[in-house]
């Protein structure tokens, strides 16, 4: 069917509050580079992104770092989602709406045709991983998004399955489709990237990598104590880098740092600039992903485009991520962690061979991609609000 030539107008609009207000975080990348990728137009209807501009939007194919550059100061605390649970302000032509964050926060009009992006239900099966606030707004909203919305897209076919037996949802409107990593992230040549780290966090000896969120479900002490055992096997002066907000529990984690022998060695690196992702991963010897539940997990993938091995969690959606691309343990175990930490620290032969093979994984991974099935997905509702409309 060609829409376009029934005449149609009007716009495929995706709520993209989240690349402005929540940049850093998954769900902002996500949204930033998804936009990023979708062409200005579809089966003739503008593509148009909602975003801190209100219904003025900005268009699709704007350029993941131009949306940040349009970015203004992120809301104090952890007020994103306060704010984006409200209502858009629509314009009147839309035709479809995409909502990339979960649900939370959808048009009031209940007969415009909408697509949600669900990322995971970690506040349904974690509850003490998510803030009282989010998870009460999460345990509200995102059930009837995902039982009113035409189709819903997820990152793994676990989060489809939780789907599915969480909130009862039809696996027919499911589509899966994975995420990628940010076209930012490339290898570094190892002296550029060492000097970088050095000059810039202070970091001048070798280093196993960390990357992520400090919440109790990335396991993060874990990986401390995993570290601790291997450092015997380790090359003298090896390092253990965390790099993650301050404000989440540096304190705590420098505690058993001490308490388990290691402290001298371990670095909290704080805030990491995007732009430094790239010196950081392609300079460290491995990178470490200790996660006890992701929906998808994208950090593992981002340090295997620089061309960093990857020691993982065999946990939930992170072998569909990783394939055999990573070395995957038992997270639980730390003994396990400090085996695989110290194999690949250990042998050139094998950690240069997994950084091969982990560049050309992660290769499969495009945005491009992304965009392509997605648009694919918003086919069948705009087709089936093109058929209402001429009835």
């Amino acid at each position: 069917m060609n829409l376009q030539a029934m005449g149609r107008d009007g716009a495929v609009a995706i709520d993209a509050r989240s690349a402005r207000w929540h940049w850093g975080h998954g769900i902002g990348t996500y949204t930033a580079e998804l936009v990023s990728a979708l062409p200005p137009r579809h089966l003739g209807y503008a593509v148009r992104c909602w975003g801190l501009d209100g219904a003025q939007g900005f268009p699709a194919g704007t350029g993941a770092a131009g949306i940040y550059e349009g970015a203004g100061a992120p809301p104090p605390g952890n007020r994103f989602w306060q704010m984006a649970s409200q209502p858009p302000e629509l314009l009147g032509d839309e035709v479809l709406w995409h909502n990339p964050h979960s649900g939370i926060g959808l048009p009031l009009d209940e007969g415009l045709p909408l697509v949600v992006t669900v990322h995971d239900l970690i506040p349904l099966v974690m509850p003490g991983a998510a803030g009282a606030g989010f998870r009460g707004l999460f345990e509200e909203q995102v059930p009837a998004a995902a039982t009113r919305a035409a189709r819903i897209i997820t990152p793994s076919e676990h989060s489809k399955a939780d789907l599915v037996q969480l909130l009862g949802v039809d696996s027919g409107k499911i589509t899966v489709i994975g995420e990628a990593p940010p076209c930012s992230l490339r290898p570094v040549p190892r002296k550029e990237a060492l000097a970088r780290v050095a000059s810039r966090y202070r970091l001048t000896s070798p280093y196993v990598l960390y990357v992520g969120g400090l919440s109790p479900r990335k396991n993060v002490p874990a990986l401390i104590a995993a570290f601790a055992l291997a450092r015997p096997r380790l090359p003298r002066g090896q390092a253990l880098a965390i790099a993650g907000s301050p404000e989440q529990g540096h304190g705590q984690l420098l505690e058993l740092a001490h308490r388990l022998g290691c402290a001298s060695a371990v670095t909290c690196l704080g805030y990491v600039a995007a732009a430094d992702l790239p010196h950081l991963y392609s300079g460290a010897d491995v990178f470490v992903y200790p996660s006890l539940y992701e929906g998808f997990g994208l950090p593992p993938l981002e340090a295997m485009a620089c061309r960093c091995p990857v020691v993982c969690s065999d946990a939930t959606s992170l072998p569909e991520v990783c394939g055999t691309a990573a070395e995957l343990v038992d997270s639980r175990d730390p003994g396990a962690m400090a085996e695989a930490i110290a194999r690949v620290v250990s042998d050139p032969f094998l950690a240069e061979f997994m950084r091969a093979r982990g560049l050309a994984h992660a290769a499969q991974f495009t945005w491009a991609l992304v965009a392509k099935r997605t648009l694919a997905v918003y086919t069948e509702p705009l087709a089936a609000g093109s058929d209402m409309r001429r009835d």
